[in-house]
Parts: C-alpha cells; structure tokens; sequence
C-alpha cells in the first residue's frame, strides 16, 4: 500500500510496510514541514495575473504551508488566488504585499472568498470541504477585552462603543455628528452644557458667548442684563411694552445742541405723535421698519455728504448725475462713468441677461458672454472663443438632451429637414475636426485630405482608419488598396495582432454575410454566424447551410446535427478524435481521394482513396499497369524476408505496457525501404518548423506502412510452395 498526503499539513503518511530503510529521511521530513507550517513564507504572482493557485506540496518544501503567507508581485487588476487541495483545513494570516494597489481575493472552493485590500494582512480559515470549500475571515467579529493600538486606527464601516471614547488630541469629522435625541454635549466638568431635543431645539444651560449672533427667524430673550449691541436686519414684533430705562440715541454726536430738553425717554404710546422733535445728528439709519409705508418729501433734498441706502431705490423719473460722473458700489466707486456725450465706459465686467444693441458691437477680450443675438453679419478679424455652446438654428445655445455636445445644429423648419456643417478648405488641403486636451490640442481629428479625397481618423496623433476614395477602408493601414484586387471593402492591417468582434446578447446571434441583392435570401447569400444560444458556428452557401461547429467542438460539413440518421452525404470530426465520414447509396463509393499533380502535366492524378460499399471499407492505392514499366517477376523474396526481424514490444507511452507484435521501422527500411518515411534518429530541422511540422530540434519519429511488406509475404509464400511442391515429387 502506498504512502498518502491526505492531512491538513500534506505529510507523507506511510502505509505498513512503506518507505523500508528510508523511514527515518521521511520521519525527519515529516517534522520540517511541521515546522514550516508555523513559519512565514512568500510567493510570488505573475505580473498582471487576473488568477494564481497555490498548491501545498505533497510531503515537500513549500510557501503554501507557511501558516504566514505574503503575496508580491506586480497587478494591473484584481487577483483570485485559489488555495489547493480544496480539502486542507488550514489558519493563516495571509498579507498582500503587490505592487500596482489591487486587491487580491483568497478561496479554495466554489463558497465564500475573502478580499484583502493592497498592504492589508487578514487572519483566515479554510473549511477544506472540497469542491464547495469557502474561505473566512476569522477576525470578521472580533471580540475583545482591551484593545490598544500604538498608531493610526482606520475603521471603514460603522464602529459601536459601549463605554466612554476618550480622546486626548483634536477630533475631525468630515461629515455629520449625531447624538441621541435629549442627549448632551459638554466638558470634562460640564457634561450637559448643551441639550439637543428629537425636534433639533438646542437649549444652553451656560452664557452663549461669541462675536456675533446671525438669527434668520424670531429671537427671544428672557432676562438678559447685559446686550452691548442688537443689530436688526428685519422687522421688531413686540406684543408688549419696549421699555427703555435711557435715552432711544439714534445720533452719534457730542453736539450739545441735541441733549437740550430731551433727556427723557422716546415714547409714543396709543397712536400719538412723539411729543419731543426727532434730532438727527449724523446718520438716520433705518432697518426692516415694519410701519414705514411712504416718506413724502414736499421739496428738495440737499445733501453735503453721502445717502446710503442699504435697500432698493426706487425712482419713477430720470436719474440725471453730473458729466463725467459715476456710479459704483462702496468698494467701486467708478465702475461705471457717463461721459457729457452720453458714452457709458464700465470699468469691470457687464454681467447681464441679454444684451440688445441695435448699432455696432465692439466686443475686446470678453471672457464670459452669456448671449448675444445679432441680427445681422459677423466679421471678426480674431479668433471667436465660446465657453458655453454654440446654438446654431436654435436660439436657446443649450445642450441637447441627447448628447453632451457644444455645439447644437438645428434645423427647426421641419422634422425631415437636414441639418448639417460644411468644413471647406483648398483643394490640395486638409478639413476636419479635431479633438484635445490643454496638453495637446489635436490629439484627435476627423480629417478630409481635398488633394487625394480620402477621409482620415486618428487618435492619440496617429491615423487609425482611412477610408480612400474608392471606397476601400483600412483600419491600422492608410493604403488599404494595397492589399485588395477590387474596391468597397475593408483592411485590417497591423504589424502585430489583428482582429474583428461582434459582439451581440447571449440568446442573440452575430455574423458576416455576403449579400448580392436586398431582399429575401439574397441578403444573406453568403454567411459565417454564431448563434449564442446554443454555441455553434454556422457556414451557409446559397442561402444554405453547409458545415456547422457545435459547442462541443464537432465539426459537420452537409449536417447540422451529431446524429448519423440525420446525415446524408456528410461528413463528422469529432471534438474527442474521430472523424466520420456518409454517403448515401449501397454502390462503392469514395469517401476520401487522395491526388498528387506531380508527372501529371499539372493535373492532379488520383494515387489512392478510401471508399465503401454498402457494409465493407476498401483502402486503395494507385496499381494500374498503365503506370507502371519495367515489370518482372522473377527475384528472391525469401531471401529479403529473412532480413526482417519480426519482435515483441510495448510503447513508452503505454501504461499497461502491452505487448504487441510488428517492427523496428529502421530495421525494415534496408529490406523494404518504401515500407518506412523518416530517417533513424531524425529532428526537425528549420524548414519544418517554418512549414509547421515540428519544432527543431524535435525528435522525428519514423513510421512503417505494413501493406507494403505484403508482395514480400506473398512472393516468399509463392517460393515456399514451389520448394514443397518440388520435395513431395
């Protein structure tokens, strides 16, 4: 019985009576690779592998055994690695030590994987059921008593603690933080200084504190002694009394002039007017007033200094400045100046909605012009550079829904109208579009050459397609009529790999067809067809089927299916190695010819075929006495035959080392040389190779023709009879 390596550890497990004399040297093993189990051990992946498989040896050496396993290499994309056998149960902290930041993927079987991220360790086990075995990740629920982490911490998914977090440096959010409904916010000494109720009410249980206090809607205040400064935007509703213990100062002045008889409050109570007079100082400055409905001025009104108005001003006559003049904001005071010609200079950007001008537009380095219509023509001595879209034949510029374009062409007369851009340039020149970056402005271009009228595409600032102007198009070559007898059709050219795919849904079918009209069958004359379905490639001729490749890999010529009653004049090549050739009809009939045009004037001559009757099978070669000259039948056959040594032998390649009776093919080539092809101990040699017959260097075998030893059989027979027949005499 023999030894086996069906535990965990991939030992030798000696069966009795194994390994006789050398039990110790397997013993001595058996421990290293224990003891390389515990170790660390490395292996690399093919750079850019998509798949790997480690597979623990069996009783030898090997990285997979390491219960510490890393992963190097370089990878362009996720990597599966397959642990083997899928019936070891094995731990291990497995680290993806690539290069190029890709995920590796560890499993054993068809169950769960585990993915572990570019210079990640993860601990996992293998459940070693087979075919279905899964991989897990033994720390996915780690429970823990204390866990004390010397540097960073990165947790990316949720984390729940049940006790206080405390936290000794500075504490960054990047997005919300949520506390329970009524729960606090506060200091080491402080816990509750801020209460957030479920419906987001805040309450402050200390002095709020701060440069400013911005509120949107209504503020209350209760019992606060002390406020500097309440500046109001909006309106004040008060439902009581605004009682102020001083003066309501609306001057900031030391003039003394004010102060005279008016040391008392400001009050007005039950509709009536102010009793004192109202004495403006400086500045009257007057915010969100709720019941200020017209200020009506009889006269003029004569001011040495600034109005500031911090709302809208509103005119219902002309607004007439002094020439030369301007408007402008606080921080721009000039931006904008009305000369005594009425010219308007603007010293910064016009920003607008439209802009209407019945005259010239003289437009110098504008960088943002949302909208321009203009009525008549356009002459430009620069360049015309667009942010935005380009509308042409729409008035709104915008882009269609869909496509992401910057340029929209419209033809809105109709809906069969065409809409259409003609690039023009000279006749021996180039026009086209292209296309770019800020680092190359061209590094694509559909182009037109006027001097040959032919259409090119490039990309990454080479041609990749030509259409010429036969109608030829080449993709990889400008030339494609190099390569063809006629015109209309297409090249595929390039110094290493080429190719075509069609790609179509999986119950879908995808092909080449060769039509000479455009209805019924003649659309699809000629055909090469894949139908996804059920996986065959299909070959038709005049609209007919004629040869068909199964899923399995079978090939039928004049039938569709695998079946021999369904054939009729067919021919089979089986995906397991056999061929299979029908004919129809009891009468001989050749199903393979094999013809040689040598000596023939170029004609080809039938030398051999393999034909059937309606229950036998002939192989026939060429034996007409018109091919033949220089006949006789007089010479020594039994001298030749005992050359022969006839011998007993299995082939290398046989397990069951059958025995089987026959020849050396080199000891028959000096009796009967055209019984043998090949040369004893031959190679391939170059030009084989060139020919695809073998690699050089390569043993060429021989091969023997036993019928050819049958005229020898024959004629010795014919010599021993002779002999007899003369002895019983």
């Amino acid at each position: 019985m023999a030894s086996t390596y069906v535990n965990d550890l991939r030992l030798n497990e000696m069966a009795t009576g194994d390994e006789s004399g050398n039990w110790g040297n397997v013993t001595n093993t058996n421990l290293e690779l224990v003891a390389e189990a515990l170790s660390f051990g490395t292996e690399a992946i093919t750079t850019n592998a998509d798949t790997h498989t480690t597979t623990v040896a069996d009783g030898a050496t090997d990285p997979g055994r390491a219960i510490f396993i890393k992963y190097t290499g370089t990878l362009d994309s996720a990597c599966t690695i397959t642990i083997a056998p899928n019936t070891i149960s094995r731990l291990h902290f497995i680290e993806n030590g690539t290069s190029g930041s890709q995920n590796i993927i560890i499993k054993q079987g068809t169950g769960a994987t585990v993915t572990i991220p570019p210079g990640d360790v993860k601990v996992v086990y293998l459940d070693g059921a087979g075919s279905g075995a899964a991989v897990v990740d033994a720390f996915a629920s780690l429970s823990t008593v204390d866990l004390k982490v010397q540097d960073d911490l990165t947790v990316t998914d949720d984390a729940t603690i049940g006790g206080t977090l405390g936290v000794t440096g500075i504490l960054t959010c990047t997005d919300d933080i949520i506390i329970g409904d009524g729960k606090t916010i506060g200091s080491a000494s402080d816990v509750d200084a801020m209460t957030i109720a479920a419906n987001g009410q805040i309450t402050l249980t200390q002095t709020l504190i701060g440069t400013a206090l911005d509120i949107s809607g209504d503020i209350d205040i209760d019992g606060t002694s002390n406020l500097d400064v309440v500046d109001i935007d909006g309106a004040v509703d008060m439902a009581s009394t605004l009682t102020v213990a001083g003066v309501v100062d609306i001057t900031d002045t030391t003039d003394a002039s004010d102060a005279t008889g008016d040391t008392g409050a400001l009050r007005t109570e039950g509709g009536a007017s102010i009793a004192k007079k109202l004495f403006v100082g400086t500045d009257l400055d007057v915010d969100g007033t709720a019941n200020l409905d017209v200020v009506d001025i009889d006269g003029a009104v004569d001011m040495a200094s600034t109005l500031a108005v911090t709302g809208i001003v509103t005119l219902t006559d002309d607004l007439i400045i002094g020439d030369g003049k301007t408007i402008g904001s606080a921080s721009d005071v000039d931006a904008m100046t009305i000369a005594a010609n009425g010219q308007v200079t603007f010293t910064q950007t016009l920003i607008g909605t439209a802009l209407d001008i019945s005259g010239d537009i003289d437009v110098d380095g504008t960088t943002n012009l949302d909208v321009v219509d203009i009525d008549g023509a356009v002459d430009m001595a620069s360049t015309l550079k667009v942010d935005g879209v380009v509308g042409i034949g729409t008035a709104s510029g915008t882009q269609p829904s869909y496509f992401n374009s910057f340029l929209n062409v419209q033809n809105n007369a109709a809906t069969s109208s065409n809409a259409s851009v003609t690039i023009t340039a000279g006749s021996a020149a180039f026009a086209g579009l292209h296309f770019g970056d800020s680092d190359n402005g061209r590094i694509g271009q559909i182009a037109y050459n006027n001097s040959d009228n032919s259409l090119l595409l490039t990309a990454n600032n080479s041609e990749r397609m030509r259409i010429d102007s036969s109608g030829s198009v080449g993709i990889g070559t400008s030339s494609p009529g190099d390569y063809l007898d006629e015109g209309d059709n297409l090249v595929i050219a390039d110094s290493g790999h080429t190719g075509i795919t069609l790609a179509s849904g999986t119950s879908s079918e995808g092909g080449i067809f060769f039509a000479d009209g455009t209805s019924g069958s003649d659309r699809f004359r000629g055909m090469i067809r894949y139908n996804h379905s059920s996986n065959y490639m299909e070959f038709r001729t005049d609209a007919g089927e004629r040869m068909r490749i199964d899923s399995s890999g079978n090939l039928m010529v004049g039938r569709t299916a695998t079946s021999v009653s369904t054939a009729d004049a067919s021919s089979f090549v089986g995906a397991t190695g056999f061929f299979m050739s029908v004919r129809d009809g009891t009468s001989t009939t050749s199903h393979f010819q094999f013809r040689n045009n040598a000596d023939s004037g170029g004609v080809s001559s039938l030398v051999g075929s393999i034909s059937s009757s309606s229950s036998t099978t002939s192989f026939n070669t060429s034996s007409d006495y018109r091919l033949k000259e220089n006949v006789t039948y007089s010479w020594d056959a039994t001298t030749r035959l005992k050359q022969l040594k006839p011998a007993r032998f299995n082939f290398i390649s046989d397990s069951s080392n059958t025995l089987l009776d026959g020849f050396l093919a080199h000891e028959v080539s000096s009796v009967v040389p055209q019984a043998v092809t090949g040369d004893k101990d031959g190679t391939y040699t170059a030009q084989d190779e060139l020919d695809g017959l073998g690699t050089q260097g390569d043993p060429n075998y021989q091969m023997i023709d036993h019928a050819k030893l049958v005229p020898l059989l024959v004629k010795t027979i014919q010599e021993l009879e002779a002999r007899i027949a003369a002895l019983e005499s």
